[in-house]
């Protein structure tokens, strides 16, 4: 799809809830891992932008459609001892926009 796409939608159930380029969600889209050194509530990242957020112990990994910066930045704040941040790929942002609805 990738390939020969350059404007994508994502429908479900008759709703459309995904319509911007390709090019659109490879820049916006991202999944950031962050390690603390304590166990992060998750309502520290209720930041928009922010799609979906699993935790497990001083772990974290964060699905952002946009705001990644903001996100990176306020797990700074909060001593984050890693981040790392990766592209989402469209099959993961499709998977991910769907499970939310």
């Amino acid at each position: 799809m990738e390939r020969v796409a350059d404007d994508i939608c994502i429908l479900d159930n008759g709703r459309l809830l995904v319509n911007a380029s390709l090019d659109h969600l490879r820049e916006s889209y991202r999944r950031i891992d962050l390690v603390f050194p304590f166990a992060p509530p998750e309502y520290e990242f209720q930041i928009a932008g922010v799609e979906r957020i699993h935790s497990q112990g001083h772990e974290m990994r964060v699905f952002a459609s946009k705001n990644a910066e903001a996100v990176i930045e306020h797990a700074r704040d909060l001593n984050a001892v890693s981040v790392e941040v990766a592209p989402v790929a469209l099959r993961d942002i499709f998977l991910e926009t769907v499970k939310e609805n």
